[in-house]
């Protein structure tokens, strides 16, 4: 099975790492706890 997207293809016959990375300076919680 392949993915395709904005002109490039994704092959997911095969597992694939992917994730999330946060480049900013506050983490994700305390974001959670400053919008609560």
């Amino acid at each position: 099975m392949k993915l395709f997207a904005q002109g490039t293809s994704l092959d997911l016959s095969h597992p694939h790492v992917m994730g999330i990375l946060n480049v900013t300076l506050i983490p994700f919680r305390m974001v959670a706890r400053i919008t609560r």
